[in-house]
């Protein structure tokens, strides 16, 4: 009864011994697979890593997110309905003021007329016309490059050796409502681009956004008056 015990036990001993060394061979085998794949493709790897991987640049890129400012086209259909009403109402001063000219009686009224209407709605027809007109691009970043896209006629603009850098500034002088903020990209050949803050549901993302890019921030400037229809710009 004894010797019977002893041999189960030695038994017993033989298969967990024997389910050890296959696991040690497993091991051993698959140890052996992966490094004669890893010296096949290591000259590869490493050309890869020290090529791409490596480069902060690149790396930068392969995290990047691309991102593009929600511009508000309703807001900007307004100001155009806004510009028509005036080139309309301009219209009717010329229209009755003209005639009044060649009447001798009314030749005071027609100069009145005409006088009023250049110096009101011709002053805002300039000023709304020239806002409306070229505050019209978004900001797009798409895989690493960042653009002004017009969206008007589609076209875009790089911000490339070409660009000077953007700033942040007051739109306008005086906080009637709501100090809006506005962004001004400057070019070198003098072109100046203006992103007012009504007119994107996500402005606050925009810089943020191109901080990310290591877009050149020349840093804020106040708002000043230049003439009677332009502002005054720090980095020209």
């Amino acid at each position: 009864m004894a010797l019977w015990r002893l041999k189960k036990l030695n038994s017993s001993f033989n298969k967990n011994q024997l389910r050890f060394w296959l696991d040690i061979f497993k091991l051993a085998f698959e140890f052996t697979i992966n490094s004669i794949s890893l010296i096949s493709i290591g000259s590869w790897a490493k050309e890869f890593y020290f090529r791409h991987i490596a480069n902060a640049s690149t790396l930068a890129v392969i995290f990047m997110t691309d991102f593009k400012s929600k511009f508000i086209y309703p807001i900007f259909v307004l100001r155009l309905l806004m510009l028509l009403a005036l080139i309309g109402a301009f219209s009717l001063f010329i229209y009755y003021g003209v005639p009044s000219l060649t009447n001798q009686h009314s030749g005071i009224k027609g100069i009145g007329l005409i006088s009023i209407g250049l110096l009101m709605f011709g002053y805002l027809i300039i000023v709304l016309g020239k806002s409306t007109l070229t505050q019209r691009y978004s900001v797009s970043i798409i895989n690493g490059k960042t653009m002004l896209r017009d969206n008007i006629f589609g076209r875009h603009l790089s911000l490339d050796e070409d660009f000077k850098g953007f700033s942040i500034s007051s739109y306008g002088d005086r906080k009637a409502i709501y100090d809006f903020k506005t962004l001004i990209f400057y070019f070198t050949n003098g072109q100046k681009i203006e992103l007012p803050q009504f007119l994107y549901s996500n402005f606050k993302d925009i810089m943020p956004s191109l901080a990310e890019q290591s877009i050149k921030f020349l840093g804020h400037e106040p708002y000043k008056w230049k003439n009677l229809f332009s502002r005054d710009y720090n980095f020209e």
